[in-house]
């Protein structure tokens, strides 16, 4: 903390040994409130939270998340259970995306004949690939929770780069799933 106590008493009382040795020893006890009341500010906001902020909201919200999940995936884990609203719109889903994916940053295919949604999240080079997976275990358990049952669903990450180059070369990671349901006589 650069506020020192004593540039907050007037010049004349600085000079004083009495109030300098008070602020001395409350200096201490300044910084460590300045530094609580920071935490209590930074875990206001679900892009600042901190381990302490996530297990409460966590806690209130009745998420579980795997015990190796980077503070990254947890926020947003966090984030798209409070955007979950229902019914279920490509407006919303759309919104909800940009919200946990950044604008642009996403592709939403619904093929209505097939009865099928496709998601491509495009994520940065410099995300790391537990950070990516994170954010698509992310979006999958958001979609699973609002789309309607008779909707396949097939998710994938694309767009991973880097550099200048005119061609660009991805991975994929894909995850279908596929429900059948057989009627019985």
């Amino acid at each position: 903390m650069d506020r020192k106590l004593i540039e907050y008493l007037p010049e004349f009382l600085r000079a004083f040994r009495e109030f300098r040795f008070l602020t001395d020893k409350e200096q201490a006890q300044a910084k460590e409130l300045w530094l609580a009341l920071e935490k209590l500010w930074n875990n206001q906001y679900i892009e600042t939270l901190d381990e302490d902020g996530c297990k409460r909201w966590e806690t209130i919200l009745k998420l579980r998340h795997p015990k190796d999940s980077s503070l990254k995936e947890r926020r947003s884990g966090i984030l798209s259970k409070m955007a979950e609203q229902r019914p279920f719109t490509m407006r919303t889903l759309k919104n909800t995306l940009t919200t946990l994916c950044g604008e642009g940053n996403f592709h939403v295919e619904l093929l209505p004949a097939d009865y099928a949604l496709r998601i491509k999240v495009r994520v940065p080079a410099e995300t790391t690939n537990r950070d990516a997976l994170g954010l698509l275990r992310t979006v999958d358990r958001y979609v699973e929770r609002v789309k309607p049952c008779n909707l396949t669903y097939e998710s994938s990450l694309y767009d991973r780069h880097s550099g200048d180059a005119a061609a660009y070369c991805g991975a994929a990671v894909s995850l279908m799933k596929t429900y059948y349901v057989e009627v019985m006589e």
